[in-house]
């Protein structure tokens, strides 16, 4: 296991060899104050059908007389599920004074590489008032749409899943809808974004096949397949490599994905990475090691996908946490 710095030096490395900014692609399953426990939540709402996301935080969100509302004598009023790291808080009622936000890389704890946590890519963020989300470390840390971000917490409120390093498999890629993303990326298992070996191959195979451009034959649907070809296809060879990297550095020894989509973008990965093994530049015993996480990944619905509290919190008790098998677990080469 690393500490927290050492992470950071290799995360700002890998900044530098992908010329990418990873404080905007990935985080840590950390919070200035998480969530109260499900044990918690349970106890003070014991009719869960009246609590929704924001139910949980400061600011309340009460629909029924039944559940009360969160105030300064509560747990409720710290939740804060912004990622410990000074930076400009986008939320104007957020009262805390940002720059004495505890920094997470400023210390010699180490990071908890139980688990690894996947999602499939940046959902889009459509409100101009929003201010990105992907930036000094705060993905998957909203604290303006936020109600996702409780349900993210509420579906890995466990000690073991704390301090955690989490990431898109597919990086660059600003999308909400998931199907359009696999379409795009995700090419069957006959079909590989790799298997084209230049542009126009893959943006005749994107006009034949993707609803968006299907049937269309104007000489604009070339032009528009060839370019969107062009940038799938340096997208995921970044994303193959930068996951390759994250496994290597995090060394998890399991992986926790989010959503069916992401696991078939895992699945494509790992078929690439056995394909082209000579082509990665990278030891055969970490390959082999990522193929093994790959194979053993569990799979978590998504958290946005709950419409209830009470829904997700049963879900992720009663069927995803025991879903999880030790036997499962992968072992980085020496």
């Amino acid at each position: 296991m690393k500490t927290r710095k050492q992470v950071k030096q290799e995360l700002d490395e890998l900044s530098s060899q992908y010329d990418v900014d990873m404080s905007q692609i990935s985080s840590f399953t950390t919070c200035v104050h998480d969530l109260p426990s499900n044990e918690q939540i349970k106890r003070d709402f014991p009719d869960l059908s009246d609590v929704t996301p924001l139910t949980l935080g400061p600011n309340g969100d009460i629909k029924s007389s039944k559940a009360f509302e969160p105030n300064e004598k509560t747990h409720y009023a710290n939740t804060d599920v912004a990622f410990p790291f000074p930076f400009k808080h986008p939320n104007s009622k957020h009262s805390q004074v940002t720059e004495n936000y505890p920094n997470f890389f400023d210390s010699e704890k180490l990071v908890n590489n139980e688990f690894m946590f996947v999602a499939l890519n940046c959902a889009e963020r459509n409100s101009e008032d929003n201010e990105p989300q992907e930036h000094d470390w705060q993905m998957f840390h909203d604290t303006k749409r936020i109600a996702n971000t409780y349900k993210l917490y509420l579906e890995i409120n466990q000690d073991r899943f704390k301090n955690c390093y989490i990431t898109d498999a597919l990086k660059n890629t600003v999308e909400s809808d998931s199907t359009k993303v696999v379409n795009q990326f995700n090419l069957g298992k006959s079909k590989s974004l790799l298997q084209f070996s230049d542009p126009e191959s893959l943006g005749k195979y994107y006009l034949e096949n993707l609803p968006d451009f299907k049937n269309r034959t104007d000489a604009a649907a070339v032009t528009e397949t060839n370019t969107l070809g062009i940038k799938n296809k340096q997208t995921y060879l970044l994303s193959l490599n930068l996951f390759i990297a994250e496994c290597t550095m995090i060394q998890p020894r399991q992986l926790i994905v989010f959503g069916g989509k992401t696991s078939e973008i895992l699945q494509s990965m790992k078929s690439d990475i056995e394909t082209h093994q000579n082509e990665l530049n990278t030891d055969p015993q970490i390959l082999k090691y990522v193929i093994q996480l790959i194979d053993n990944l569990t799979t978590f619905d998504h958290y946005s996908a709950f419409r209830s509290v009470k829904r997700l919190m049963d879900k992720t008790e009663q069927e995803l946490w025991p879903s999880l098998n030790d036997e499962k677990q992968a072992t980085f080469p020496n």
